[in-house]
């Protein structure tokens, strides 16, 4: 949370946990965050890059630095038998003046940059990466891919046109993405739920401080478009993709 890493962590460490019987939900994520504040400086949102945190010492010195301010606890065991404060006791301490990570009362944003948002477009949630630097704020009219490749094909005809956008999607993004992005929105498009009844020119509004993020669209039209939706046909039938 304190270095602003990819929002796929939260599906992840989801799916881990329930393959050994625990609970963690999306809300144990935003309470995480709203304890943890954005401390790194990196790319796409930031000035650095991961080989400039290598540098200055990389995760161990990371670690050390994040257990010393409290947001870690130092007595879990780990793989390599020891305690997460065993294994970090020995490295140096991250250096003085660096700026690639922000001290505690000088922070990037307050709180982590993973937030969860709900509303009418997603009521049973959605996972957004707001690092601060794109506001608090967004409301726009909707512009609808079917797909990935659809959207990278309009943005590279016409990058300017998507300037001040926000990118929402039921998937998941990774790479260079920045300014407002929301993914993992639930319940998803293919099961006739509301981003996928979403249309041209709605209007999709963001609003980071309330933890919303809803589309201007009365329930009772929403329910005539249910009516009259069908399903895109699943690019694939068998396989690893299918499933």
């Amino acid at each position: 949370m304190a270095l602003g890493g990819s929002t796929n962590a939260v599906l992840h460490l989801i799916a881990i946990a329930r393959s050994v019987g625990l609970e963690l939900t999306v809300e144990d994520f935003q309470k995480v965050s709203d304890k943890v504040p954005f401390l790194a400086d990196l790319k796409p949102s930031g000035k650095y890059v991961m080989e400039d945190l290598h540098k200055i010492g990389g995760t161990p010195v990371i670690l050390r630095y994040i257990l010393e301010l409290g947001f870690l606890d130092g007595d879990c065991l780990t793989v390599t038998g020891k305690t997460l404060a065993e294994n970090v006791q020995n490295c140096p301490p991250l250096d003085e003046g660096e700026d690639i990570i922000r001290p505690l009362e000088n922070p990037i944003k307050e709180t982590g940059h993973i937030q969860i948002l709900r509303g009418n477009l997603a009521p049973e949630g959605s996972v957004a990466k707001i690092t601060g630097k794109e506001g608090l704020y967004f409301s726009g009219p909707t512009l609808i891919f079917e797909g990935e490749e659809a959207m990278i094909a309009a943005i590279s005809e016409n990058p300017m046109n998507f300037k001040d956008c926000a990118m929402l999607t039921d998937g998941r993004f990774s790479g260079g993405s920045h300014g407002f992005v929301v993914g993992h929105v639930c319940p998803e498009a293919q099961d006739g739920d509301p981003i996928g009844l979403v249309r041209n020119g709605d209007i999709i509004r963001i609003d980071v401080r309330n933890r919303r993020i809803d589309v201007e669209v009365a329930e009772q039209e929403m329910e005539e478009r249910r009516k009259n939706w069908t399903p895109l046909p699943f690019k694939a039938t068998s396989g690893v993709l299918y499933k």
